[in-house]
């Protein structure tokens, strides 16, 4: 498989997961209320949500939030989860979920 081919691999949660990076922005509110908009690039996705990395003090699991894609796909999200063994101490690794599931996702089951 050469560099530039998706992997994909199993989920054992839910479903598959594909390495693929793209950019969205993502709206939202840090844990002192102040809202943020961010363009982030995914580190993976599924076909119910991805993973980004976030400013820590922009990421608290359960959080709502909102997320764009050039403006051509737009929905509601959660952060399910922290990577609570980041190397980092500026940012985290976080699972976003879609709250709906929506047909023009990048993937589908």
């Amino acid at each position: 498989m050469s560099p530039s081919t998706p992997s994909i691999e199993k989920n054992a949660r839910k479903s598959i997961r594909m390495t693929l990076k793209f950019p969205m922005t993502i709206l939202g509110r840090d844990q002192n209320g102040k809202e943020y908009a961010l363009v982030v690039e995914t580190i993976d996705v599924s076909p119910h949500g991805f993973c980004i990395e976030l400013p820590r003090d922009c990421a608290a699991s359960g959080d709502d939030v909102f997320i764009s894609i050039a403006t051509k796909f737009n929905a509601r999200a959660r952060i399910r989860w922290l990577d609570k063994a980041s190397k980092s101490s500026e940012s985290v690794r976080c699972g976003i979920e879609l709250v709906e599931p929506y047909n023009n996702w990048v993937l589908t089951e």
